[in-house]
């Protein structure tokens, strides 16, 4: 059995936003309409083959809820992670202006400061999908 790289990947921002749209798109190459909003988080898998490497990989899309009274149980899935997606509503420019807020709360976590410790360095890149 080949072994297969991991990769776990973060969609955070305010509910209603898409996120688990996005995730489905993302995962399952389809869209959804009409998606119900995410209690505590939705994980959505697609199995990925590199054009140019021929290595596959292994990516969890992770869809937290949006919703503040989540907060807390949020943070238990920020544990581990290779990236994270910033989603927003092109509509909605309070839903832009609070990715800061969203930024600040997962880069703060009890597991990304553990994980800022750590010699792995990580990148941040900007997606706009339009």
């Amino acid at each position: 059995m080949n072994y297969v790289d991991k990769c776990r990947v973060l969609l955070v921002g305010d509910p209603g936003v898409g996120k688990t749209s996005l995730a489905n798109l993302l995962s399952q190459n389809e869209s959804t309409r009409g998606s119900k909003w995410t209690v505590g988080c939705n994980v959505d898998i697609k199995l990925h083959t590199h054009k140019k490497t021929n290595k596959q990989y292994f990516i969890e899309f992770i869809d937290v809820a949006g919703s503040c009274k989540h907060r807390k149980s949020r943070q238990l899935f920020y544990k581990n992670l290779d990236g994270i997606i910033l989603v927003y509503d092109l509509l909605n420019s309070k839903s832009h202006s609070n990715l800061w807020k969203w930024c600040t709360e997962v880069l703060n976590s009890e597991y990304m400061t553990k994980a800022s410790n750590s010699k792995s360095k990580k990148k941040l890149i900007e997606l706009k999908i339009h």
